[in-house]
């Protein structure tokens, strides 16, 4: 059996010798397998990157309300304006207008040939006050403080006293001032009050108009060196009065928003008045 595996073995040899003999002697190569290469992959384009936006710094809020001069800020109520005792005459010369006035009615007070004129209005520093005398009768005198600054509302404090009989006597505190008109608060020693307007006209005699009046017991009346202190309130269109620190009346008008301000004194049918202002104050009302 061993002998016919071999001849099987020789004869395969022989054949396979035979078949390279009929092909010239060349020897077929071995065929060579391709190195496996990776696959190649496709580069995928990546997404373009956003351009970068400058941050943009927080730029701060503009006010674009129109803006105009800084307004002074308005004076406090109670604030002092002005004060004097009235014992400078100096001051009084200087800073002072002193003037009679008569009412248009005095025609029919005094008579058809009353004359509204007077020589000169004497005054002195008297008892360490102002004494004011008022010699013709059916007079008025203003005693008015002149500046620069003129005053819408004002509440003037007055102090005064009547040294001297005969009576009525009339003494009052003045608002708004001005050379066509203003106001007057006065009381006399009757125990009358009122306010009145007093409306410059183009004759010799004034136009006085009565607000508001009345009479009241807080006037002192029966002692002639007692003091009575009167506050005159001028406020927008209100016109108040206080006398001894009680209430008398109010009334309104608007005909004259500011001016100057001042103190008064009349007399009635007999003259001679004497009147002395030791003390008056100004306030923001």
């Amino acid at each position: 059996m061993h002998k016919r595996i071999f001849l099987l073995s020789l004869g395969v040899v022989l054949l396979l010798m035979a078949c390279n003999l009929s092909t010239g002697g060349q020897s077929t190569p071995i065929a060579e397998f391709p190195t496996p290469q990776p696959e190649t992959q496709t580069a995928i384009a990546a997404p373009p990157e956003e351009e970068a936006q400058p941050t943009s710094t927080p730029q701060p809020e503009l006010d674009l309300t129109p803006t105009g001069p800084t307004k002074e800020p308005s004076p406090e109520s109670g604030e002092l304006l002005y004060q004097t005792g009235f014992t400078d005459l100096v001051e009084i010369a200087n800073d002072w207008l002193v003037f009679p006035w008569w009412k248009s009615s005095v025609t029919t007070e005094a008579g058809a040939d009353f004359k509204p004129r007077t020589n000169e209005i004497p005054y002195e520093i008297k008892n360490n006050a102002l004494h004011v005398e008022v010699p013709k009768f059916w007079t008025n005198v203003a005693l008015i403080h002149t500046t620069d600054d003129i005053y819408g509302d004002v509440a003037l404090l007055l102090n005064t006293r009547l040294v001297h009989d005969p009576r009525p006597t009339y003494v009052s505190a003045i608002c708004r001032y001005t050379e066509v008109g203003w106001y007057e608060f006065y009381i006399n020693y009757e125990g009358e009050w009122g306010i009145m307007r007093v409306d410059v006209t183009t004759d010799s005699y004034e136009n006085a108009v009565e607000l508001v009046n009345g009479e009241s017991d807080a006037i002192i009346t029966g002692d002639l060196k007692a003091e009575n202190q009167l506050l005159a309130t001028c406020q927008g269109d209100t016109l108040a009065m206080t006398v001894n620190e009680q209430f008398l009346g109010q009334a309104e008008d608007d005909t004259y928003a500011a001016g100057w301000f001042g103190v008064g004194v009349a007399t009635g049918a007999n003259g001679n008045s004497r009147m002395e202002f030791d003390n008056l104050e100004v306030r923001v009302p």
